[in-house]
């Protein structure tokens, strides 16, 4: 998939992926996956991206204002991007103005902006920025940005101006070069 849009698919029940679902083989350059959506009932799982995939590619990818909206007591994991491909690569991009959950709808969100539990994963060059989570009072944020419980290289990557708690959330991550986390809330 090359210099391609993605844009303005909605979901309202619920579900995985609104813009992009993939389970197979993914290469995409160029492309920006922007203003999809899920609500309704039911999890809300990546409503711009959903891989689950053998491999996967994303250079110059943008993904831009997805958004995500579940039912009270419904889940968000990656409101913008949910990631557990075999093998993952994520070079230069945006992801920014991801907004997740309902006030008062108890939503918890876990990955705001990334949920990635790719088995073998890079992130490169990436900017996570204005991420929206809401969540209820006996929900928490797990992961207000980025979720990354997986086998992962983060290079030259920047997360900023998260809304709500733990801004990153990591297990098993391997830091090279620069990461940067500006302007939490």
């Amino acid at each position: 998939m090359t210099n391609s849009h993605v844009d303005h698919n909605v979901a309202t029940a619920g579900g995985d992926g609104a813009g992009l679902l993939n389970y197979e083989l993914l290469d995409a350059t160029n492309t920006s996956v922007s203003y999809n959506s899920i609500s309704g009932s039911g999890n809300a799982d990546g409503a711009g991206m959903y891989d689950d995939g053998y491999s996967t590619s994303l250079n110059n990818v943008s993904l831009i204002g997805n958004s995500s909206a579940p039912a009270a007591g419904d889940d968000v994991y990656g409101g913008a991007l949910y990631e557990e491909s075999r093998s993952f690569s994520f070079n230069g991009g945006t992801v920014a103005a991801t907004t997740n959950g309902t006030a008062g709808a108890n939503n918890y969100p876990e990955g705001g902006a990334i949920y990635l539990d790719a088995q073998d994963a890079t992130l490169s060059g990436v900017n996570v920025s204005n991420t929206n989570n809401q969540a209820g009072t006996q929900e928490g944020v797990y992961g207000g940005a980025v979720y990354i419980g997986s086998h992962t290289r983060l290079e030259n990557m920047s997360i900023s101006n998260t809304v709500k708690r733990r801004v990153l959330r990591l297990r098993r991550c391997y830091l090279r070069q620069q990461l940067r986390l500006d302007d939490q809330y």
